[in-house]
């Protein structure tokens, strides 16, 4: 065991700045109470700032330093909703543009997803048939020149009918494929 005799004195932390702004723009528009449209934009921004300080308290030296990171995305929405029928509806939304990741040393998340739903109602059936597609691509370690990539897919089908022949009872049935 050895035990120094000059030990040295020290404090060290870390002070975190943090703010985040996102806002989301839509607009809504019904053409008729058979088609209606929405579309919108959605922008956000994240600052981050990490001082660091270290004071060595036997000579009184404060060395201080700090890493500012700055983040900004946008990314688009719309969607529409269609009623062929007076029984039936078909809607549809997208979503493209960058997400904000929260790891500061990894780069936005390129992402695109779509979604397509109808309903129908008939006497005492319904039935409901959707459809989700997402893709992402995320840069994992944006230090490199070459940034890995994490790519995602993943599709979603799905079904369901019911059936309520009585108030007292409904019966249900569906499928999912992922």
């Amino acid at each position: 065991l050895v035990i120094s005799t000059n030990p040295t004195l020290s404090f060290f932390y870390y002070v975190t700045k943090y703010r985040r702004f996102q806002n989301t723009f839509e607009g809504d528009y019904q053409f008729s109470d058979r088609f209606a449209l929405n579309a919108g934009y959605r922008v956000t921004n994240r600052d981050v700032f990490l001082s660091t300080y270290f004071r060595n308290v036997r000579t009184n030296v404060l060395e201080a330093g700090g890493e500012d990171v700055s983040n900004t995305t946008n990314s688009f929405i719309g969607g529409a909703k269609i009623k062929p029928l007076k029984n039936w509806s078909i809607y549809a939304d997208t979503e493209i543009g960058k997400a904000d990741n929260v790891f500061t040393r990894a780069g936005n998340a390129d992402f695109t997803n779509y979604r397509i739903r109808s309903l129908m109602r008939f006497d005492k059936f319904a039935a409901s048939v959707s459809y989700i597609s997402r893709d992402n691509e995320i840069p994992t370690d944006t230090s490199r020149a070459v940034p890995r990539i994490t790519d995602t897919q993943s599709r979603t089908f799905s079904a369901t009918l019911d059936w309520s022949p009585m108030d007292e009872l409904t019966l249900s049935g569906g499928y999912n494929r992922f």
